[in-house]
C-alpha cells in the first residue's frame, strides 16, 4: 500500500513538473503537418504555450540549408505574427512542406512519442491523494466511517478512477486500462488488457476474452486473466499456433427456468454477470438482447421486451459467466495447432483446467449513500451467504438486523439475497456501511480435467464442406477419475437451390471439457436439415433431430445417479416469404417428443405465424403463437408409485405498431394477450403498452407511456413456479418439458451447473401484475431557462415485495439570471403504500443550488436540501411509525487572489430530527493552487463534529480537527 502511494506521489510530481515547466529546445524548421499537429489541443501538448510554438516555428528566411539544395522545393513564405521586440530580425515563419536534406536536425524522439500519444491515447477520470493529520476526540470508528468513504482515520488516502484507452499506438498496440479503488465501484470496473498485432502474430494480455476454436467438442470462449498468443510460423507453410495460460476470472453457469405467463423479470440466481457473456433460449429458439430481452448484469434479472409473454409450458435456458467473490480460482492452459494443406485443414487442440482449493469464506464491505426512501433496496455486489450475519452501520452507528420488513433496523431479502432494505429513510448525506459474507455458489463442476481433440475440415469449394471432430477427456470426480470420448461429423452440401446439412454426434456420458458458456449436452444421435436458398423472396428449412441424452435421478450437487438415457426427438419447419409491396410472412412449426426412463414422457407442439408490414408512416407487426403440451410422469416415494398426467395448451397474440404522424407527433404501442389452459383451469395474461411523443412547440416536449403487464394467476401455491427433479425438470402442475433435459444435473459437458442453491426464487421468476403511467414534460423557452416535470404512478403486485402502489412527482427548474448568477431548484415526492396493508412511506425532498459572483473576485456556491419522511411498518400486527426531518446546506466562498491561486471558506451543516437524529458540522479554511488545467494542490484546516440527538447514541459522538493536503488530477 505504501509503495503504491509513493509511486502515485512521484507520478503526480513528475507530471506537474513536466506540464508546468516544458523543456527548452533550439528553434528548428518543421513541416506543415507538424505545424498542424502542434497547434491541435490535446492532453500532452497543452504545455506548449502559443509563444513557445512560435519560437519553435521561427527560422531565418535565407537559410543556407535551403539555398544549397538545388532539387528541394521552393519554400512557401506566409505572414507571421508580429515578432516580439527582443527579436527584431524575425520577420516571418518559414513552413516547409517536405523534409529537407540530411543536414537538417533530426526529429526529437521524445516529441515523436508525445505526438503519438496525443493522437492514439485517451485518458479520462481522476486521481486524488490526500495527506491528513487528525486529532479526534470521541468515537474514532464513527469518524472513520463518515469521512473519505470510510477512511477518515488514515494518514494517507488514495482515490482513483482512471480510464486509459490506446488505439493502434505505433500501429502495434491496443490497450484498455480501467483502474478504480473507490468503495462504490464494481469488480468489472477494475481491469487491464493489452493487445499486440503485427503480421501473423497476435498477443492478448490481461483481462481478456479468449477463444480456441476449430473443434466443436473442445472449443471454448471464456473471460480470463492471462495471456493468449497466436502466430503463423511461416508464409510458405502457414502453420498457425495458438496458446493460452491464465487464471479463470468467472464461472460458467447454466440455468433452466420455467415461464410464468409473463415477460418476467426472471432471477438467474447470480449477480455480477459479465457483460455480453449470456446466451438465452426459449424452447430451443435463440433470443437476441435488445430485440427480445434485456438483462441487468449487476443484479442478474432477465426481462423480456414488451409484448413477449413466456407461457408456463415454455422453458428458458440461460448460459452465462458470472464473477464470484469466494469462488476458488482455477488455472487454464491450452494450445492449438492448425495446418492447412490445400483444401484440408488439420487441427490438434489440448486444454487443461486445474482447480484450486477454496480460500474460505471472506467478508466484503460495501458503502452506499442514503436513498431517502425505505422501500428502495440497497443492492450488494454478491448474494449473502445463507445463515451468515450482516453488519451494517449508518454514519458509524451500528444497526440491528431483522428477518423481515418492520423488524430491527434492516433485513436481507430472503428470495433475492443481494437486496438489503432499511426500515427508515436514510438521508443522502449519510453513508451506509454493510459488511457481509458473499455466498459460495457451490460450484457443481468437476475437479481438474484434461481434454485433447483432433479435427479435420475439408473445403469442397462451391459444393460445401465436411468436418470431423474427435476428443478424449479425463477428469477427477471425488477420489476417482472419469474418462470419456466424443466424436462429431458435420457436413454441408450445396445442391443447386438447396443446402443440405447433416450433424452426427456420439458423446459419452462421462465426456467433459473446460467450463464455457453454451448449450452442450452429452448426446448421441443425428440432425438433418435441408434449406431452400434459391430465391431472395422465399426461404424455407426443414430440420429433424433424433438424440439420446443421459437420464439422471437427483441433482448433481446431491450426488446424482445416471439411470440410463432419455430420448429427445425434434422436427421443425420454418419459412419466410418477402414479396415487394406486401407483408413479410414468417411461419414455423415444431414438434418435440421426450421419453425419460426415470420419469415418463412428454410431447410439445408449437405453431407460429408472423406478419410485418409498413404503410407510409405506419409500421405493423403481428405474431401468433400456439402450443400444445402433454406429459406422463411417474415417481416412486417410500415404495409408493405415483403417475401424473398433464395436458395444457397456450395461445399468444402480439401486435406491435408505430405511427409517426409528423416530426412533432408520434405514437407507438404493443398489445399482447395469452391464454393457458391446463387440468380444467385456465389463466389469462396480458402485456400492453402505449406511448405518445408530442412537440406542440419547438420549446415544449411532452411524452406519455402507459403499460400493463399481468401474468394472471401467479402460482398455485402463491409462491413461485417451477421445480427441479434432476435431469427431467418437472414444470408447474407436473408438466415435464423436454427442453431442459440434459442441461442440468451432470448432462452439460461444458461444466456449467443448474441452479445449485435451492432457496427462494431459484427456479423461477417474479410473478407480476403491473400497471404504470409515466408523464414527462420538458419546457425550454430560451437558453437561460429550462423546466422539467415528471409524474409516475405504478401499481405492482405479485411475488417478492413487489406488492406496492407508488406515486412519484419530480419538478426541476434551472435559471441563469446573468453571466454571474445561476440557480437551480428540484422537488421530488414519493408516496409508496403496500397493497392490502397500512404499511408505506412518504418522502419529500427539496434541493436548491445557487452560484453567484458577489464581487469581481468573490464567488459564492450554495447548496441546500430539505427532506421530510414518514414511514409505517407492521411488527407482529402492530404498527411502528418513524418520522424524519432533515435540513442540510453547504456554503463555499472562493477568492482568487493571484493567477491560478485562490483561498476558500467552506461550511457544511445537517440537522436530522426524529429517528436516529443527529447534528453534523464541517468547516474548513483552505488554499488551492491550480498547477495547470489538470493538476491542483489543496491545503486546508478543517473542524468536523457530530452530535447524536438520542442520548443512547452519545458514545458515537466525535469532534475532529484536521490538517489536509491534497494533490488531485482530473482528465
Amino acid at each position: 500500500m505504501w509503495r503504491l502511494t509513493l509511486l502515485s506521489v512521484v507520478w503526480l510530481w513528475a507530471s506537474a513538473v513536466c506540464l508546468a515547466f516544458p523543456l527548452e529546445e533550439p528553434p528548428v524548421q518543421i513541416s506543415a503537418d507538424e505545424l498542424r499537429e502542434a497547434l491541435q489541443p490535446s492532453l500532452f501538448n497543452k504545455r506548449l504555450k502559443p509563444s513557445r510554438i512560435e519560437e519553435l516555428l521561427r527560422a531565418p528566411v535565407g537559410s543556407s540549408t535551403l539555398s544549397t539544395r538545388q532539387d528541394a522545393p521552393q519554400p512557401v513564405n506566409r505572414p507571421a505574427p508580429t515578432p516580439p521586440k527582443e527579436e527584431p530580425k524575425q520577420s516571418g515563419i518559414t513552413v516547409q512542406r517536405k523534409q529537407v536534406q540530411n543536414g537538417r536536425r533530426p526529429k526529437d524522439p521524445f516529441r515523436a512519442i508525445s505526438e503519438e500519444f496525443n493522437r492514439k491515447i485517451q485518458l479520462s477520470g481522476s486521481k486524488k491523494i490526500g495527506f491528513h493529520i487528525a486529532k479526534v476526540s470521541g468515537d474514532r470508528n464513527a469518524y472513520s466511517d463518515s469521512y473519505y468513504f470510510g477512511q477518515g482515520g488514515r494518514p494517507v488516502t488514495d482515490f482513483t478512477e482512471l480510464s486509459i484507452i490506446g488505439t493502434k499506438v505505433f500501429d502495434l498496440f491496443n490497450f484498455n486500462w480501467r483502474l478504480t479503488n473507490t468503495p462504490f465501484g464494481t469488480p468489472q470496473d477494475r481491469r487491464f488488457s493489452i493487445n499486440y498485432e503485427r503480421g501473423g502474430t497476435r498477443i492478448d494480455l490481461g483481462d481478456i476474452t479468449a477463444a480456441l476454436g476449430g473443434n466443436e467438442l473442445v472449443s471454448f470462449n471464456k473471460t480470463l486473466r492471462g495471456i493468449h498468443v497466436s502466430t503463423r510460423l511461416s508464409r510458405s507453410f502457414p502453420l498457425k499456433v495458438s496458446g493460452i495460460y491464465s487464471e479463470t476470472r468467472a464461472t460458467a453457469r447454466t440455468s433452466v427456468i420455467y415461464g410464468n405467463d409473463s415477460g418476467g423479470p426472471y432471477y438467474l440466481n447470480a449477480s455480477q454477470i459479465l457483460d455480453g457473456s449470456e446466451r438465452v433460449r426459449v424452447d430451443g429458439r435463440e433470443m437476441v438482447r435488445g430485440k427480445d430481452y434485456e438483462i441487468d448484469y449487476f443484479t442478474g434479472l432477465l426481462t423480456f421486451k414488451e409484448g413477449i409473454i413466456i407461457p408456463r409450458t415454455s422453458t428458458i435456458l440461460v448460459s452465462f459467466e458470472a464473477e464470484g467473490y469466494n469462488e476458488p480460482s482455477g488455472k487454464l492452459t491450452g494450445w492449438r495447432v492448425e495446418a492447412p494443406i490445400g483444401s484440408l485443414n488439420l487441427g490438434v487442440i489440448a486444454l487443461r483446467q486445474d482447480t484450486r482449493s477454496s480460500t474460505g469464506l471472506r467478508t466484503k464491505t460495501e458503502r452506499f449513500y442514503g436513498y431517502g426512501n425505505p422501500l428502495s433496496p440497497y443492492e450488494l455486489q454478491y448474494p449473502v451467504e445463507p445463515g451468515s450475519a450482516v453488519i451494517a452501520t449508518v454514519d458509524g452507528v451500528p444497526q440491528q438486523q431483522g428477518t423481515k420488513r418492520g423488524e430491527g433496523d434492516f433485513f436481507v431479502d430472503a428470495d433475492i439475497p443481494y437486496r438489503v432494505y432499511f426500515n427508515r429513510a436514510i438521508p443522502a448525506t449519510s453513508i451506509i456501511s454493510i459488511t457481509y459474507v458473499p455466498r459460495l455458489t457451490g460450484n457443481a463442476t468437476l475437479g481438474s480435467r484434461r481434454v485433447m481433440g483432433y479435427d479435420l475440415n475439408w473445403q469442397l469449394g462451391k459444393l460445401g464442406s465436411i468436418g470431423f471432430y474427435a476428443a478424449r477427456s479425463s477428469a477427477q470426480r471425488g477420489v476417482g477419475t472419469q474418462d470419456g470420448q466424443g466424436k462429431m461429423l458435420n457436413a454441408t452440401l450445396n445442391l443447386g437451390s438447396f443446402r443440405w446439412t447433416t450433424l452426427w454426434r456420439d458423446i459419452d456420458p462421462d465426456f467433459v471439457t473446460v467450463e464455457s458458456v453454451g448449450f452442450r449436452r452429452q448426446e448421441k444421435g443425428y440432425s438433418h436439415s435441408i434449406e431452400y436458398v434459391g430465391s431472395q423472396q422465399f426461404n424455407a428449412r426443414l430440420t429433424i433431430d433424433r438424440m439420446q441424452v443421459p437420464d439422471y435421478i437427483g441433482s448433481y450437487l446431491g450426488g446424482s445417479q445416471r439411470t440410463g438415457s432419455a430420448s429427445v426427438n425434434n422436427t421443425s419447419f420454418d419459412a419466410t416469404l418477402n414479396l415487394p409491396r406486401a407483408p413479410q410472412v414468417r411461419v414455423s412449426w415444431l414438434r418435440q417428443r421426450n421419453n425419460s426412463g426415470s420419469y415418463g414422457s412428454s410431447e410439445n407442439q408449437s405453431r407460429s405465424i408472423s406478419l410485418t408490414h409498413k404503410l407510409g408512416s405506419v409500421s405493423l407487426s403481428l405474431d401468433l403463437l400456439s402450443t400444445r403440451a402433454s406429459s406422463v410422469s411417474t415417481f416412486t416415494t417410500g415404495g409408493n408409485t405415483t403417475t401424473n398426467t398433464y395436458d395444457s395448451s397456450s395461445d399468444t397474440l402480439r401486435l406491435t405498431w408505430s405511427w409517426n404522424q409528423s416530426e412533432r407527433l408520434a405514437f407507438n404501442g404493443v398489445l399482447a394477450r395469452g391464454r393457458t389452459r391446463a387440468s380444467g383451469s385456465s389463466n389469462n395474461a396480458q402485456d400492453i403498452s402505449i406511448g405518445v411523443r408530442w412537440l406542440p412547440l419547438k420549446t415544449l416536449n411532452i411524452s406519455y407511456q402507459y403499460a400493463v403487464r399481468d401474468s394472471g394467476t401467479i402460482s398455485s401455491t402463491g409462491g413461485y413456479l417451477g421445480g427441479n427433479l434432476g435431469g427431467s425438470f418437472i414444470g408447474p402442475g407436473g408438466y415435464q418439458s423436454g427442453w431442459g433435459v440434459g442441461y442440468g444435473a451432470g448432462g452439460n459437458y461444458s461444466g456449467g451447473y443448474y441452479n445449485p442453491i435451492s432457496s427462494g426464487l431459484t427456479y423461477s421468476s417474479i410473478g407480476v401484475k403491473n400497471r404504470s403511467h409515466n408523464l414527462t414534460v420538458s419546457y425550454t423557452p430560451n437558453d437561460n431557462l429550462s423546466v422539467d416535470l415528471g409524474f409516475m404512478q405504478q401499481l405492482s403486485a405479485g411475488d417478492n415485495l413487489t406488492n406496492t402502489d407508488m406515486q412519484g412527482l419530480n419538478l426541476g427548474v434551472n435559471y441563469r439570471l446573468s453571466d454571474k448568477t445561476s440557480v437551480a431548484l428540484n422537488f421530488t415526492r414519493q408516496n409508496v403504500n403496500y397493497v392490502g396493508a397500512s404499511d408505506g412511506a412518504k418522502t419529500d425532498i427539496l434541493y436548491f443550488t445557487l452560484r453567484t459572483e458577489l464581487t469581481r473576485k468573490l464567488v459564492l456556491n450554495l447548496q441546500a436540501q430539505r427532506m421530510n419522511s414518514s414511514s409505517l411498518f407492521s411488527m407482529g400486527g402492530s404498527g411502528q411509525r418513524q418520522d424524519q426531518k432533515m435540513l442540510a446546506y453547504s456554503l463555499r466562498l472562493e477568492y482568487p487572489f493571484a493567477p491560478r491561486q485562490s483561498a476558500f471558506l467552506e461550511h457544511r451543516f445537517s440537522d436530522v430530527q426524529g429517528f436516529f437524529g443527529s447534528i453534523d458540522r464541517d468547516s474548513a479554511l483552505g488554499y488551492e493552487y491550480e498547477i495547470n488545467r489538470y493538476l491542483a494542490f489543496t491545503l486546508s484546516i478543517r473542524l468536523q463534529e457530530r452530535s447524536n440527538r438520542d442520548s443512547q447514541y452519545a458514545n458515537y459522538n466525535y469532534k475532529a480537527f484536521t490538517l489536509d493536503a491534497d494533490i488531485s488530477a482530473r482528465f
